[in-house]
């Protein structure tokens, strides 16, 4: 059976050949443990293991990695006023999150990696990066030198010009507007590391690379999550691995779901119109739920409908 997907960096559906032969290797961005799976999560994640038992049934061997961001401000924030360590209030909500993907029937061989146990690999990449002139430290944070990057904005299709209008994480201690962090200094209540650089914590972008390239390699086959998440964090995560490696493309085929709305506005935990997915499991069964995300193509956006889904049901 020929698979073809559509991949953002190529903006056009194409065949899917894996780097090596009949071993697919695939990296999906997961959640940020702070609060409960909502639905646009859910979609997100049925949709990678519906494409991992496809690879599966024409007998490729998949390895599949979801990252689970335990270092955050969002975290530290609610550990902070509910006055508890940071890791309780990351491992309650990973526990959570793994419980909501098995009442969903997501069940596809997965490995789960923590962010807070690649950070050694995530010092290595940055003290390499700084070394190739693609970093810098200032005022004890390292931002990623985007100007020394030729090629930065070439998976969201963006000119550097445009790129500079983008204005995301102003701050006076950048280079450039477009250079984005990769190691910033710890609050009082926030986990520290001991670096050359500076004693600190890693990035969020950073933190992704850290844990693909060691555990799939330094080019892989699919790198996925929603599309929100092309710039700029893709488009970072790009740029970090092919300065760290010197190796390119990073990630061969880039595969993206739509977003998720709720009376045509993004469903989000920061606007507070998410719905729970162990909400939802109360009155659905996870094969409803599953058959009604893939009644709509998975790169389009969607509105959910309560109609839709008791009509699905």
């Amino acid at each position: 059976m020929i698979i073809k997907l559509y991949n953002t960096i190529k903006r056009r559906k194409v065949k899917f050949e894996p780097i090596e032969k009949k071993e697919v290797k695939m990296f999906v961005c997961g959640p940020t443990v702070y609060d409960s799976m909502h639905l646009g999560h859910a979609r997100v994640f049925i949709f990678y293991d519906l494409l991992s038992k496809l690879f599966e049934i024409n007998n490729y061997k998949i390895k599949f990695v979801i990252n689970l961001t335990d270092l955050d401000p969002k975290i530290f924030e609610k550990a902070k006023n509910n006055n508890v360590e940071y890791n309780i209030i990351s491992e309650k909500y990973t526990k959570e999150f793994l419980h909501d993907l098995k009442l969903l029937k997501i069940n596809s061989e997965i490995i789960f990696a923590k962010a807070s146990d690649y950070v050694d690999e995530a010092i290595n990449q940055i003290n390499v990066l700084i070394n190739n002139k693609f970093a810098y430290v200032s005022s004890g944070k390292v931002f990623y030198n985007t100007s020394n990057f030729l090629e930065y904005g070439k998976l969201s299709n963006q000119t550097s010009a445009e790129i500079k209008l983008r204005r995301l994480d102003i701050d006076p201690d950048k280079r450039n507007q477009s250079d984005f962090l990769l190691w910033v200094p710890s609050e009082d209540n926030e986990p520290r590391w001991n670096t050359k650089f500076g004693t600190g914590k890693p990035g969020w972008h950073i933190e992704d690379t850290a844990i693909s390239i060691k555990l799939l390699g330094e080019r892989y086959d699919i790198h996925g999550g929603a599309k929100e998440l092309i710039f700029p964090h893709h488009e970072a995560e790009i740029a970090q691995a092919e300065g760290f490696t010197g190796k390119k493309p990073f990630v061969k085929y880039w595969v993206h779901t739509g977003l998720l709305k709720i009376n045509g506005k993004k469903m989000s935990k920061s606007l507070k119109n998410s719905i729970r997915i162990n909400d939802l499991l109360k009155k659905y069964e996870s094969n409803v739920i599953k058959l009604y995300f893939c009644s709509y193509k998975y790169r389009k956006n969607m509105n959910f409908n309560t109609e839709e889904i008791n009509d699905t049901k």
